[in-house]
């Protein structure tokens, strides 16, 4: 359980210090409207669905992913 609220309140301060990620209100993911969190240096992302506001999911990217992600986030696009 304390592995659980570890990961949670890592996800959190991930989210809302925006030292740590950029935030994208305008992003797709599978289709749908979502905001997602990215940090470019570590190649962390999180995303949640925009409407109702809950956890999608949450991944590390590998290095060579992180240019291509980019350029998604560019075009407002992530399909994952």
């Amino acid at each position: 359980m304390d592995l659980i609220i570890f990961y949670q309140n890592a996800m959190k301060t991930f989210c809302e210090d925006p030292n740590l990620s950029v935030r994208n209100n305008e992003s797709i993911f599978r289709k749908n409207p979502s905001i997602t969190f990215f940090n470019e240096n570590i190649g962390q992302v999180v995303i949640f669905d925009r409407k109702i506001k809950i956890f999608i999911i949450g991944y590390k990217l590998a290095n060579c992913y992180v240019r291509k992600y980019k350029q998604m986030q560019s075009i407002k696009t992530i399909d994952n």
